[in-house]
């Protein structure tokens, strides 16, 4: 049933919020791209992560709460949030998490396969954040040391948490007026919003849509920030095992 005293976003205003601060990363990174034979386009992105998607998502979250409550603080994102016991939360998140992880173990490659050889088989590589992992040996030990410590801070838990917040604690409310879709909505444009990996769209759709929908059914934000960073930290931590394991990695430091 949707909650009248919620104000509800028109299609305009949903737009903007979704795709303002995506431009403005898509934008930063490709500014940052000239710079990397120095600093890796991946580190140069978590960067991003913390000194644009951070603030302005955060920022527009506490001008909500401003303009509705008359306080800097983030009770805009928990309009629609109940409260659950914490092992229901931690049940729910970990069916959530294993089907995620299935899908983009199993449809992401089949998705990237496709993509890179139809629609963007022009990206370079040093675009694609795994270009990093294939060539640390062109930047020094300390570039690879603040790359991989703020893989772990940036994107797996500060930039999900804000992101969390921001989509299915801000926007989600406030487009409740569509009923059972609004969750539907939420997964795809939160899709879209990742215009620097465009090549993940449907994988990220699929894996996102049941925690999405969870959230919105429980209207408990606290699901969501619990299966995305837990499977951006899980990434991560792959990511960072394989480069460990790696015996030219330990020839380089």
């Amino acid at each position: 049933m949707i909650d009248k005293k919620i104000k509800q976003l028109s299609i305009v205003n949903l737009l903007v919020l979704v795709f303002f601060p995506a431009f403005l990363i898509l934008m930063t990174y490709l500014w940052s791209i000239q710079f990397r034979e120095t600093i890796p386009p991946f580190l140069s992105f978590m960067v991003i992560i913390l000194v644009v998607l951070i603030p302005i998502e955060l920022g527009i979250i506490l001008n909500f709460s401003k303009k509705e409550n008359g306080k800097l603080n983030l009770q805009s994102a928990f309009i629609e949030h109940e409260k659950l016991l914490p092992k229901q939360i931690i049940g729910i998140s970990i069916v959530l998490i294993v089907f995620a992880a299935l899908v983009f173990t199993v449809i992401s490659p089949i998705e990237h396969n496709f993509m890179f050889k139809t629609i963007f088989g022009e990206i370079p590589e040093y675009f694609k954040l795994s270009y990093f992992f294939n060539n640390y040996k062109n930047y020094s030990k300390s570039i690879i040391a603040i790359s991989l410590v703020l893989y772990i801070i940036c994107n797996g838990i500060l930039g999900p948490i804000v992101e969390e917040l921001y989509f299915r604690g801000l926007i989600m409310p406030r487009i409740n007026r569509f009923g059972n879709w609004t969750p539907v909505i939420i997964a795809i444009l939160f899709s879209a919003y990742h215009l620097f990996s465009p090549w993940e769209f449907i994988t990220r759709i699929i894996a996102c849509f049941p925690f999405v929908y969870c959230v919105y059914k429980k209207k408990n934000i606290y699901i969501g920030m619990v299966v995305h960073c837990i499977l951006n930290m899980a990434s991560a931590i792959i990511a960072i095992t394989s480069l460990l394991s790696n015996s030219g990695f330990w020839q380089r430091i």
